[in-house]
């Protein structure tokens, strides 16, 4: 019932021993980066092609986020006259662009500082800090109905037993032992609980002083407060990535294996970020060189700030899978469009490394009625909800172990607090059902890390513009004409045909797919 059940058979979906999205990799291609990517640190939004602004508006009622050209600052001797403003002391020559807030109390003559920043030739963007929402609507192996097989229910995500065996038996074949298969995502969230017994042995740690490695930019609390979650978001959605396989307890990641997670708090109450700390976090993502950015976050503001650190660390071959939101302030889904904007999902139309997420009800069989949709923006569906009324079936995963909800326990694990569930009680004698495209997200990191995983154990390398494609334009998932308005092609998250089906060939693991040059250099999405 619970992830000890679980049986790694040798046994090979449909016949097949090689992924086929692998097919089109060569052995030259492991550095092959497409034109669009290199491209991208050009393309944020805000700014002028020299980086210089030529207006903006600031009325000091927030304070003011502002990020420079690295490269610029270095050529210039760092004499920009906004440094003043902010401390640049930790700047690296690997960074490049570099965020800073500048307090509004910090600015006594604010006409003498608009005309400082107009007069700089390395500011890329100057906006108010506004705050960013996690997106959740806030809303055990056998109860994660998500994961069955698609025969038992079409639009759960087949992560079963003999898929998970079959990609761990490619991962780790003796021939290739010398290969690092380990995949590194960073979760930019609340922070992660590393008590919980399903989540610590996969915390990234350096290996010289052992110690763990993340970084708090709430702004708030300890510099090691990464390790703890300011509410159960983080926690959540980390163990919907990654929480560990056959450990005896818990439940099961949709990659719980051959991942390491690098936790980033960018909130100190549970519930809300500002921009910097989310353009901070990462910042320093990308100096880990992690592979995915997984942020179930989302903000009506379309940040230069933030769309320039995306696109700096697309750059460094990061892929980023994010939230697509969860709906108006009633919580019904919406449209994304000109008329409802949710950033970062948008910038999924022209970004060749950043796939946004709606949610599936696996209950209903349909869009979550939360969920944010679109057949430009939103790239694909993934389970996030599940309306039934049985509490053991809802999104469960891993919680902070100081939140006893009196549902579930880790069976055989004498620590305090249940640390997994479908219920938060939040005070007030009532619970709520977790669920949101928040959840939706990290089911989807978790299906790229095996991907990446495979490839790296043959010394590959997969581009976010190559992921991107494959899940978006070529084979990469389920499609389903009736979503067809929800997502692009009306994609849906299954992981059999994410990884033995081949563009319009079906799981024929013999024949490479006429559209690998597709796979490389599509444009489609960049």
């Amino acid at each position: 019932m619970v992830d000890p059940s679980m049986s790694f058979s040798s046994t090979a979906v449909g016949g097949n021993t090689n992924p086929y999205v692998l097919q089109c990799l060569s052995s030259s291609d492991g550095s092959a980066v497409s034109a669009s990517l290199r491209k991208l640190i050009g393309s944020g939004a805000g700014g002028s092609a020299s980086g210089k602004l030529s207006s903006f508006d600031w009325d000091q009622s927030v304070d003011l986020l502002v990020t420079f050209d690295v490269e610029c600052l270095i050529q210039t001797g760092f004499s920009d006259p906004i440094l003043g403003y902010v401390d640049a002391s930790a700047v690296g020559p690997d960074q490049r662009i570099a965020a800073f807030v500048v307090k509004k109390e910090s600015v006594s003559n604010l006409q003498g500082f608009v005309r400082a920043a107009l007069d700089s030739e390395c500011i890329k963007s100057a906006e108010p800090n506004e705050e960013v929402k996690i997106a959740a609507v806030d809303p055990y192996y056998a109860n994660q109905k998500y994961m069955e097989s698609p025969t038992v229910n079409k639009f759960a995500i087949g992560a079963t037993d003999s898929l998970f065996s079959q990609i761990q038996s490619y991962v780790t074949d003796p021939s290739y032992t010398a290969n690092n298969h380990i995949v590194k995502v960073a979760v930019i969230d609340t922070g992660i609980d590393s008590t919980n017994p399903d989540l610590a042995p996969i915390l990234a740690k350096d290996p010289t002083t052992n110690t763990y490695l993340g970084e708090n930019t709430s702004g708030s609390g300890a510099a090691t407060a990464f390790l703890t979650d300011s509410g159960w978001h983080g926690t959540h959605v980390s163990g919907l990535i990654a929480a560990k396989y056959d450990n005896g307890f818990g439940i099961s990641g949709v990659a719980g294996r051959n991942v390491s997670l690098y936790p980033f708090k960018g909130s100190s109450n549970g519930s809300t970020f500002s921009i910097a700390a989310l353009t901070n976090a990462i910042e320093s993502a990308s100096k880990y060189n992690v592979d995915i950015i997984n942020m179930s976050v989302g903000t009506s503001t379309n940040s230069a700030a933030l769309r320039d650190a995306i696109n700096a660390a697309m750059a460094k071959n990061i892929t980023f899978v994010v939230a697509a939101g969860n709906g108006d302030a009633s919580g019904t889904g919406q449209v994304l469009n000109s008329n409802f904007q949710v950033y970062p999902a948008m910038y999924s139309s022209d970004s060749n490394g950043l796939l946004a997420v709606g949610s599936l009800d696996i209950v209903t069989k349909n869009i979550s009625p939360f969920s944010n949709r679109s057949n430009i923006y939103v790239d694909l569906l993934a389970p996030g909800s599940n309306s039934s009324n049985n509490i053991l079936q809802g999104i469960l995963s891993t919680i902070p172990m100081s939140y006893n909800v009196g549902v579930l326990n880790y069976p055989g694990y004498n620590g305090s607090g249940p640390g997994i569930g479908s219920l938060i009680d939040k005070g007030n004698g009532t619970a709520s059902v977790i669920q949101g495209t928040s959840m939706a997200a990290p089911i989807v990191t978790g299906a790229l890390v095996n991907i990446i995983a495979m490839a790296k154990s043959r010394g590959k390398t997969l581009t976010p513009n190559q992921l991107k494609s494959w899940v978006r334009n070529v084979a990469g998932s389920g499609r389903e004409p009736a979503f067809t308005n929800y997502s692009v092609n009306g994609n849906y998250l299954n992981l059999e045909k994410l990884f033995y089906s081949g563009p319009n060939t079906g799981a024929d693991s013999n024949a490479k797919p006429d559209t690998c040059n597709s796979f490389y250099y599509s444009t489609a999405a960049s």
